[in-house]
């Protein structure tokens, strides 16, 4: 859901629809992460092979969870994995998170917006735990986001317990903010 809304936002842009962008934009979705990553290895494996000139890859993974920050007494915010990523795009991510944005004020013209409400805090996987390793295995720069420190992520993933009425949607819209404001950053920067 936070990767479909954000394309149905960027999708409002003319600009974006006239294909006025310096640089192609793809969204992914991907199958068997829990099966050793083999959807995006299939891909990002092919795209190595094609000589793909792929400039950044933002893999965003359990966006909706906030309550163990809550309970942890902890304010709402991003994690953005600092561990096993690039870190050079790892930080364009942080300021996209925190910095107001002058595109987004050319898309709403209204007002000037921060793309996110809420900061971001640096955490750690512990390993190469999720999509953006097979973009990063096969050379490319990948940054990766989670609901939270990674100690305060939501435990009842992958129970039977793992349920919708856990997750907030609003939280949800603060990850689909920064995925829109990394992809329309992106897509019109001169790189």
């Amino acid at each position: 859901m936070t990767i479909f809304e954000a394309l149905r936002v960027l999708l409002s842009s003319k600009d974006i629809i006239k294909g006025k962008g310096e640089n192609t934009v793809e969204f992914h979705w991907y199958s068997a992460e829990e099966g050793g990553l083999l959807g995006s290895q299939a891909i990002f494996s092919a795209y190595e092979k094609e000589g793909r000139d792929v400039k950044a890859m933002l893999q965003q993974d359990m966006t909706g969870y906030v309550q163990g920050t809550l309970d942890a007494g902890k304010k709402e915010s991003v994690g953005v994995i600092t561990d096993f990523v690039d870190p050079a795009l790892t930080e364009y991510i942080k300021k996209i998170v925190s910095e107001v944005s002058l595109c987004l004020y050319a898309m709403n013209d209204a007002n000037i917006l921060q793309y996110c409400d809420i900061p971001y805090v640096e955490t750690k996987c512990g390993y190469a735990c999720s999509d953006h390793a097979s973009a990063s295995k096969a050379g490319y720069p990948s940054a990766f986001v989670i609901e939270s420190d990674f100690a305060d992520s939501d435990k009842k993933i992958h129970t039977s317990d793992d349920q919708i009425k856990y997750l907030s949607f609003d939280h949800m819209l603060q990850h689909a903010r920064l995925t829109l404001g990394l992809v329309y950053e992106l897509a019109f920067a001169k790189l």
